[in-house]
């Protein structure tokens, strides 16, 4: 039997059950529901709240559940999501700073992320939104206490979904999968190599001792104390060696926490953050798509001949793009190969260490160690590398990416899209107007956000391809459509906005309605411009660049000290020593 939709009855025990996920006096800055859209001018539907809230303050968890989302999420900014079962969900925008990895489990209350103004946003907030079956629904419904005054939205009739960017920040999925089954298969193979060596284990003891006792007894010196203490001696060392044997695997991690420990503490980074670069990899480099998630969404917002015309930006940000990429990615290819070498190196190294109790063969015990001792200082080294990378780029946040302006949208008219003109329109035939997709003309004859004469509806329905609605009142939604459409089809008989409004005024272009053409120039309001800082990037990729040839190096010097390649733009010669 195959579940369907969590329904609203079901989920009922979660309603009223969230904290607010902003901290002090709630300050609503745009409710759930219909609206203005503050940065389009558009009418859209807004499908969470947001809550003013200053840079870097922390935004909390609102329930208990598991990371599904963090990270770039194009319109989102930095965005968090969060799986509370049931079908329920809850999103967190706009952020500044994010605190958890996709696949972590948070408490109510646990902090996720730090406040910001990344992706579509004016201003610095925290963008909260509850989907119910991948759906948004009220947020209020579901938030414990009493909404604000003046505070709860309409109920649904479209949505906004932003463009999510999650494949492109997983594209290291493979290289996550690959260090974590490695890492299961040498885990569970060390304790198989454990219950089979054990017998060549006590079987060379058993050789030594039976050897070393001979010697002992045909030797000149065999009195009882001498005796006694070379009894106590093996039983101590054969102890110790023994001990070993079982622990191996303890021992392997003693080491590692111990030389990604030093790393964290070279480079200014608490545990934590060495510890997850260093059991996943992939994560290093997600960090970096991170940092260059708001370049390519810049990028995506040129087309056609604007792109001919800022050449020398796309260029730049290509060239920073590629060289942050390259310089994250290559860190983390690094990385897993070291990883996987370590539990490689911890796996095999133990049956070298199972010849330690004969005396003959003791030698092959202390290569095992030395071998484990330095495949976690190359692991190590990778850390401190993939560490120094992030503290580098630590002060590069997207907010300074870019400088952001005010610009009249229809400055002398020359309006840039039909969704400008349109927002221009409705603000002129029914601006001020609580509701305007439902209201009727003083006249009669209109109706609606754009005061679209009743005679016409039909007629330019069809024209848009879409079915009239059998019965008033018409949709938002489809107004929208037919209006644009419509706009669209006069511009390109008259080949100006100017005609166009006129047109959509009288019916006919006449000299005495410039007022009319007047009013919507002034109702067009204000767009953020913004521009990308060239400046900021090339520091970027300067830093990149820097932190890699550091990151070579350095490598290159602690390696060959401890006779092992490391973090290398190529392979070198054959090094004298021990090889790992």
């Amino acid at each position: 039997m195959v579940a369907g939709p969590i329904s609203i009855a079901d989920a009922a025990p979660a309603y009223h059950s969230m904290m607010n996920p902003v901290e002090g006096e709630l300050e609503v800055t745009s409710d759930f529901g219909w609206r203005t859209h503050p940065i389009y001018g558009t009418q859209k539907f807004h499908s969470g709240i947001d809550f003013g809230y200053d840079y870097g303050m922390p935004v909390h968890a609102a329930s208990s559940g598991t990371v599904t989302t963090a990270g770039w999420v194009s319109g989102y900014g930095y965005l968090v999501a969060i799986d509370h079962g049931s079908s329920i969900e809850t999103l967190y925008g706009h952020n500044e700073m994010l605190t958890v990895t996709a696949g972590q489990m948070v408490q109510m209350e646990d902090v996720i992320a730090y406040a910001g103004s990344t992706g579509n946003s004016t201003g610095p907030h925290c963008h909260f939104e509850v989907r119910l079956n991948g759906e948004p629904v009220n947020p209020w419904d579901w938030l414990s206490g009493t909404p604000p005054s003046g505070a709860g939205g309409m109920m649904m009739d479209d949505d906004i979904v932003a463009v999510n960017y999650d494949a492109y920040y997983d594209f290291c999925k493979p290289i996550r999968e690959m260090t974590e089954k490695i890492a299961e298969v040498c885990t569970k193979g060390l304790r198989i190599i454990q219950d089979n060596l054990r017998w060549l284990f006590w079987a060379l003891m058993t050789i030594d001792i039976a050897i070393q006792g001979l010697e002992m007894l045909l030797g000149e010196d065999r009195n009882t104390i001498y005796i006694s203490r070379w009894l106590a001696t093996k039983c101590i060392f054969y102890g110790f060696l023994t001990y070993i044997f079982w622990h191996w695997g303890d021992l392997a991690n003693i080491l590692r926490d111990y030389f990604v420990t030093m790393g964290a503490f070279a480079t200014g980074n608490d545990y934590a953050t060495a510890g997850k670069i260093l059991s996943d990899p992939a994560a290093i480099v997600e960090i970096g798509a991170r940092y260059v998630g708001p370049i390519f969404e810049y990028l995506g917002t040129m087309w056609g001949i604007s792109i001919m015309f800022h050449l020398p930006t796309v260029i730049i940000c290509l060239l920073t793009i590629i060289c942050v990429l390259a310089c994250f990615f290559y860190i983390g290819i690094m990385m897993a190969m070291a990883y996987i070498e370590f539990y490689c190196t911890a796996l095999f190294s133990l049956l070298g260490f199972s010849f330690t109790p004969f005396q003959g063969t003791r030698s092959f015990g202390a290569t095992a160690i030395t071998g484990l001792v330095m495949s976690t200082i190359k692991l190590m080294v990778m850390t401190v590398t993939a560490l120094l990378l992030v503290v580098a780029l630590k002060d590069s946040v997207p907010k300074d990416y870019f400088d952001s302006t005010m610009q009249s949208v229809a400055s002398g008219g020359n309006f840039q899209s039909v969704e400008e003109f349109a927002a221009a329109i409705r603000q002129v035939e029914t601006g001020g107007c609580e509701d305007p997709y439902h209201t009727p003309s003083a006249d009669g004859y209109g109706y609606g956000a754009y005061q679209i004469s009743y005679s016409n509806w039909e007629s330019w329905c069809a024209e848009a391809g879409i079915t009239p609605a059998p019965e008033m009142p018409w949709p938002p939604e489809v107004q929208d459509v037919v209006a644009k459409h419509k706009m669209q089809v006069l511009y390109e008989q008259y080949g100006n906005w100017h005609d166009v409004a006129i047109v959509w005024n009288a019916g006919s272009v006449v000299s005495w309605d410039e007022a009319y053409w007047q009013k919507v120039i002034n109702s067009g309001g204000t767009r953020i411009e913004k521009t990308i800082k060239l400046t900021v990037l090339l520091k970027m990729m300067l830093v990149a660049l820097a932190a890699m040839i550091f990151g070579h190096e350095n490598c290159k010097v602690i390696m060959e000290l401890f006779a092992g390649y490391g973090f290398r733009f190529k392979r070198q010669g054959m090094i004298r020593g021990f090889r790992l």
